[in-house]
This record gives C-alpha cells, sequence and structure tokens, in this order.
C-alpha cells in the first residue's frame, strides 16, 4: 500500500513540476514567435517600401524629360524655319513643347494606364510628322515652302555679290513675300559708275533674280562733275 501510494505522489510532484515549466517555456515559445511575426511584417514592410521606390519617380525622371522636351522643340524650330520663316518656326516650337508636354505628364503620372502613354506617343509622332512634312498633308503649303526657300536663296546671292564690293557697304536689302517675292534694294553708293556695277553684279551673279520682283531704290551721293 506505502508503495503504491508513494509512487503516484511522486509522478505527481513530477508532473506538476513539469507543468509548470512547460507553461513556462510554452509562453517564452509564443512570446519569441510572436515578437518574430511582429517584427517579420516590419521587414516585409521595409522591404515593400524597398521595392515600391523604383516605382517612384526618379529626381533624373523629369530632367530627362525637360531635356527632351527642349531638344524636339528647338528641332521643330529649326524646321519651321526652315521652311516658312522664323515666324512659323516660334509657332511650331510652341505646339512641340505642347505635345511633348502631353506626353511627359503620362510618363510620369503613375496613375495613368499604358494605353494612355502609348496614344500620346502615337499623337506626338503624328504631330511631328505633320510639322516636318506639311506638304504632305496639305499640297497647297507648298506654295509658301517655295516662296520661303526663293527668299532663302535670293539673299544669299545679294548679300555675297554686295558684300563682295566695299563700294557697296551702304546698300541695304530687304524682302517680303507676297503673291511672289519682293526685293528692295536701297541706300546708296558714291557715284554712277558704282551704281552700274551694282547692277551688272546683281544681274550676273544672281540666278534667282528671274524668279523675283526688284525695286531699285539706290542714291548716288556724290553727284557727277559738271552737271
Amino acid at each position: 500500500m506505502a508503495v503504491r501510494v508513494s509512487l503516484p505522489l511522486r509522478t505527481g510532484r513530477l508532473l506538476t513540476r513539469g507543468s509548470l515549466r512547460e507553461p513556462v517555456n510554452s509562453f517564452q515559445r509564443r512570446s519569441s514567435s510572436a515578437i518574430r511575426s511582429t517584427t517579420l511584417p516590419c521587414r516585409c514592410g521595409g522591404s515593400d517600401l524597398v521595392m515600391q521606390n523604383p516605382k517612384t519617380t526618379s529626381p533624373r525622371s523629369p530632367l530627362l524629360l525637360l531635356l527632351f522636351a527642349v531638344g524636339f522643340a528647338i528641332m521643330i524650330f529649326a524646321r519651321g524655319a526652315w521652311l516658312f520663316g522664323s515666324s512659323i518656326g516660334v509657332v511650331y516650337a510652341i505646339v512641340a513643347l505642347f505635345t511633348a508636354g502631353l506626353f511627359g505628364q503620362a510618363l510620369l503620372n503613375s496613375a495613368d494606364s499604358g494605353s494612355q502613354v502609348v496614344s500620346r506617343g502615337v499623337f506626338l509622332i503624328f504631330v511631328s510628322f505633320v510639322l516636318t512634312f506639311p506638304s504632305i498633308v496639305n499640297p497647297q503649303v507648298q506654295h509658301f515652302i517655295d516662296l520661303q526657300a526663293t527668299d532663302r536663296r535670293i539673299r544669299a546671292e545679294l548679300s555675297k555679290a554686295i558684300d563682295a564690293d566695299p563700294a557697296f557697304r551702304h546698300v541695304v536689302i530687304e524682302t517680303q513675300k507676297r503673291k511672289c517675292v519682293c526685293v528692295e534694294i536701297s541706300g546708296s553708293v558714291s557715284s554712277h559708275d558704282d551704281y552700274d556695277r551694282l547692277r551688272s553684279q546683281v544681274s550676273s551673279k544672281c540666278p534667282t533674280i528671274a524668279n523675283v520682283l526688284i525695286d531699285w531704290d539706290v542714291a548716288i551721293s556724290s553727284p557727277v562733275p559738271g552737271d
């Protein structure tokens, strides 16, 4: 009886000690796992933030888009000034900046879908084509392009013919584009011989003179002796 009674008591004491230790150990394990579980989401959150950083716009992206817009506007301005003159070139540049701004806004705005970026890119390409080759879209524009080309050639030829002779340093050239190119040659020369030589050089060194109208308004500063 004593043996039977003492064994359960000892076993109960061991079980009681073990039962007291197990909740402590389990509490420690649960607390440590809870700590790990609370720290892991923070780390994951940090990693999520790091992963989201590449999606955010870097400081260089707006600068690159600005450089692209300015370069695009300069090229379109040069094309417009070559085809129609500097005043139309300014209009070309404004249109180019507007279209490039729309495209850049779509790239910078993360809320815009990919289809919107593509559509604005296609619109930018279309506007560039129309501005670069306007006569393909509207053949009637070719007349004004030819006038600008004639104006550009006659100015270059007259400047080359007049600047070569110091006697013509007071001669001024002005052009106007109407139905055709009108050229006004004004100023003064020192003698009748200089005036005759001026007309001779203009006729011989300016082949485009046949396609323009010339108005001579050149004065002779020194009168002929005996007059």
